[in-house]
Parts: structure tokens; sequence; C-alpha cells
């Protein structure tokens, strides 16, 4: 895999209804960047998984495919894969918030991702914004995270959610 952090590694691909690959996209720096395997430290490194995106050089995967696939990717399915960087393991690999909210405006019908323990769920991006929509709400209602990122990617409700529907 092509990915360049050093903590995870995703990667993502966009097919159309014929399954025909539109475009692929993996977690790295801008394009002409160095990167952090360059660089030889991640700045999140110590953050908790969600937070402090603000740090990080790299774009996930799914937003180097979508702006590779550009408005080829209307109707397309996305599929997104992740290992952990150091021990190869899989890892849950569902969208971030802010990525669901670009596949909904690329107009992707379909997300496909992994999760940990080899499964897959099939979701579409407007029904992954509701489970987020939901986790958020609950978060500001109960004031119980400042920063809801991470409650929204790594509650085990979340997931539970997930892989019940």
């Amino acid at each position: 895999m092509q990915a360049t952090c050093l903590v995870r590694r995703y990667g993502s691909i966009i097919v159309d209804a014929d399954n025909h690959v539109i475009a692929t996209g993996y977690n790295g720096a801008p394009r002409g960047q160095v990167d952090c395997l360059q660089r030889g430290v991640c700045a999140r490194s110590n953050s908790p998984q969600g937070c402090d995106y603000s740090k990080c050089f790299s774009l996930h995967s799914e937003q180097n495919a979508l702006l590779q696939a550009g408005r080829m990717s209307k109707g397309s399915t996305i599929y997104i894969a992740g290992i952990d960087a150091m021990d190869g393991n899989l890892v849950n690999s569902p969208p971030c918030f802010h990525c669901t909210k670009m596949m909904i405006n690329a107009g992707i019908a379909c997300v496909v991702f992994s999760l940990f323990d080899g499964s897959i769920k099939v979701i579409k991006p407007i029904d992954m914004y509701r489970i987020y929509e939901v986790q958020l709400d609950e978060s500001i209602c109960n004031n119980s995270c400042t920063n809801t990122t991470r409650v929204l990617s790594s509650t085990s409700d979340f997931y539970r959610h997930l892989t019940l529907n």
C-alpha cells in the first residue's frame, strides 16, 4: 500500500456501476510535499484516534480518491480498507464525518469498508451521515466530550450500530 502515515495505512477505490475503477487514493501528504515517512515522525502519534487532525500533514484516502475522480464519482461505490502500520492488523475503516459529507456532495452512492474483524459494512453515505448526526447530537446534549470527532470515530456504540445494521 502506498500510504505514507506512520500510524495507520488506508486505501480507497472508487468504482462505477459496472465495477470499473474510476479512482484510487491513499492517506498521505499532498502531492510533492514531505510526508511522515520522510519526516520520520507523525505529529499526531500521541493523539487519541480521531483527534487533532489539524496537526496532520496527510489527506485521507477517501479525500484523495474523491479529488481524483471529480464528477465521475456520481453514482459510484467507494471501497475503504485500513491496517495498523506497526503490526499490519486490520483496523476499523469507516469514513470520518468530514469524508462522509464530501461523499454525499460528490454523489457517491455506496460505501463499503472493512472492520477490524475482517467483516465488511455496506452503507449509503446519507445513512452514515445519520449515524454521525445522532452521535454528535448526543455528545452535544450530554456535554460529554469537547472533541466530537473522537466521540464519533471511536465509541463502541458507533461500531456496534454499524455491525447491527
